[in-house]
Formats: structure tokens, sequence, C-alpha cells
């Protein structure tokens, strides 16, 4: 399936908005949770590029996901990165150098969290504290990004919607 014109200008202004920070990732190694989700793909396409396009030597992904909702047959398949059915509820089976580990493995959607409440509290509490140790044992670590959803704050106040980063919310 041919990709859309407005994710690959999006793609394409990502990279610009990266401009030479995004050489930190030549030859490095990312840990991507949530993979096939819809934060994790794009990311898989802004690396992908990357790839193509701007790095002297490939970053390499290891894309991890358990596809509760995610579907595995959109795989991505790039030489570049590494697909792994998991679940970052339990510690992860990494035995490799990981220079920057991007959690965005959760389940933002009311449809699926009120299906999944247990896996959607799992892997954000259980998911982050498996992914910290992960990162503690990687001396070479250099970033760790935890993506979430405007639902952690509760019910907010309209005034806060869009929920800034502010915002402490209201529970």
């Amino acid at each position: 399936m041919p990709e859309h014109s407005i994710v690959r200008s999006d793609t394409e202004e990502i990279i610009r908005g990266l401009g030479e920070d995004a050489h930190l990732l030549s030859g490095k190694t990312v840990l991507l949770s949530g993979g096939a989700g819809f934060l994790g793909k794009n990311f898989l396409r802004v690396f992908k590029r990357l790839n193509a396009t701007i790095l002297e030597q490939p970053v390499r992904v290891i894309s991890v996901d358990n596809f509760i909702t995610g579907d595995p047959s959109t795989s991505n398949r790039d030489e570049n990165v590494a697909e792994v059915w998991a679940d970052v509820s339990y510690p992860l089976p990494v035995r490799e150098d990981i220079d920057y580990i991007m959690h965005a493995a959760g389940l933002a959607s009311p449809v699926h969290y009120m299906k999944y409440p247990v896996e959607t509290i799992e892997s954000a509490v259980s998911g982050i504290r498996n992914l910290l140790d992960l990162g503690r044992r990687n001396p070479s670590l250099s970033g760790f990004l935890f993506f979430s959803s405007s639902e952690i704050y509760g019910d907010p106040d309209p005034r806060f919607v869009p929920t800034p980063e502010t915002y402490h919310g209201y529970v």
C-alpha cells in the first residue's frame, strides 16, 4: 500500500525539525515499545527515511509490541528494524546495547482501555519500570522518552483541552 502524501509530508517535516540532531542516531540502536501502534508506526517511518536520506550509518530499531490492539500483518519489513512480539509489562529479553529507549506502548483509546483496563495500567506502570530497569543495565543509554496520553490527567477541565504539560490533572 503506497504511503499517503500527508504521511510522507509529516515524515519530512519531522526530519526537518530534527535538523543536525538527527545525526545523533547514526549507528545507534533504539528500542521502541508500541512499535505497531499509531506513534510507533510513525516513528518507524521517520527512522526508515532517516536511514535512506540523512544518516551516515543506519539507526537500528528494536520494535516491541504485544499486538493487543495492533495488527502484526502491517509489518514494516525493514532490514534495520527487528520486530519483537513481546509485552513490556514483563522484562524484555534484550541482550544487546541500547542507546535510546522510546516507550510508546499504551492503550490511549477509550474503546481499548475500557476493554483492557488491567493491560492499560500494566503497560504504563510495569512497562515503564521494566524499560527503566533495561535502561539502567545499558551504560551507553543516551536517552529515554516516555509517551503518555491526556487520559492520565483524568477528566480535565474544558479550559485545559488540549492539555498542556503544566496541567496537574483532575481525578
